[in-house]
């Protein structure tokens, strides 16, 4: 189910709240855009330490069930 722009934007506060991730950005390409940049707080590729992670794209409803309980 697609998420609000404002729904957007509470789950990235709370997600950056919680230490799981450095940065969010709700809605980065407009609020009708259902999708969250997020840089995870860990974000080497766990199976390679060289490899950087530079941005997650997820939708509000995958972010929120991803890093939120």
């Amino acid at each position: 189910m697609a998420t609000s722009a404002a729904e957007r934007e509470l789950i990235a506060q709370n997600i950056m709240k919680s230490g799981q991730a450095v940065v969010c950005i709700a809605n980065p390409r407009g609020p009708n855009v259902d999708a969250i940049l997020l840089k995870p707080a860990t974000y080497h590729v766990p199976s390679n330490a060289t490899d950087v992670v530079c941005w997650v794209e997820m939708t509000g409803d995958d972010a929120n069930s991803t890093f939120l309980p």
